[in-house]
């Protein structure tokens, strides 16, 4: 097939904005990639990943969640609550009696998590532990820009770091984990000594200005859900503001960021 016709497939992915009460403010649970991937070499992220046809299969899961109602978006909940078990050894779920769910049999479901959905499933009704995709909370929903050789559909949620559970790192797509003031790593960030995608950097913007998991909650649940695609072609309008402020997102120098995105990033407009 002709380079120029080639269309590159957008793949649908879930990420977490885990955020917890630090001693000195709000922090969220950052990811740094490793220096040799392909895509976001070396970038700070979300914990996070591309669906897998598991998560859309709501009669697999629904005796294994607490909610009863079938979320429009269950398929990327639900890899979301994979992903970060996965990546971080932190799971959304609680008992079956909606108490905090913490300790060996946490650890034994995140084990599972590495095999089939199968051995996953058995081990929540093994410890009568259930999913929680309703502690998601929808954050944001970005779409890759035409013209990059990888396109995501991401949607992007946040959650609070559930009680007495702990990070279980492994070396991975990742080399570190870390827990991050939001303002911290956009000053990093403009100081050019860590990286961030533009998404990751907009949503990071839009987090540092809650001071408290409470109120990064109740923000984040007062925004509609408003999809931004990017957009590298079109540089006679290179960002629709009110798109972006009708998402939550606050007032920012556009020319400050520009100076510290990939190239590929420079340019970029929403879409509702």
């Amino acid at each position: 097939m002709d380079a120029v016709n080639h269309v590159v497939p957008i793949i649908p992915s879930a990420s977490v904005l885990l955020v917890r009460d630090g001693n000195d403010g709000l922090e969220v649970l950052m990811m740094e990639r490793a220096n040799h991937l392909s895509f976001a070499a070396g970038a700070f992220v979300f914990p996070g990943g591309k669906l897998d046809p598991s998560d859309s299969d709501y009669g697999f899961w629904s005796r294994r969640i607490h909610d009863t109602c079938r979320f429009s978006d269950f398929a990327y909940r639900m890899a979301a609550i994979r992903e970060l078990a996965e990546e971080t050894g932190i799971l959304l779920a609680s008992q079956s009696n909606k108490k905090p769910a913490y300790g060996p049999k946490i650890r034994h479901i995140i084990h599972k998590y590495t095999s089939a959905p199968n051995t996953v499933r058995r081990a929540l009704d093994r410890h009568k532990i259930k999913l929680m995709p309703a502690s998601l909370v929808p954050f944001a929903h970005w779409i890759t820009p035409e013209g990059i050789p990888r396109r995501f559909d991401t949607r992007f949620y946040i959650a609070e770091m559930p009680y007495r559970q702990f990070m279980n790192f492994k070396l991975g797509e990742a080399t570190r984990l870390l827990w991050c003031r939001p303002s911290q790593l956009l000053a990093d960030a403009e100081a050019q000594n860590i990286s961030l995608m533009f998404p990751t950097r907009m949503n990071l913007m839009k987090l540092a200005r809650s001071t408290t998991v409470k109120s990064a909650l109740i923000d984040a649940a007062s925004y509609p859900n408003i999809t931004i695609e990017p957009n590298v072609k079109d540089r006679a309008n290179p960002l629709h503001l009110n798109i972006l402020k009708a998402a939550g997102y606050p007032a920012f120098d556009m020319a400050k960021i520009i100076r510290i995105l990939p190239k590929s990033e420079k340019i970029a407009r929403g879409k509702k």
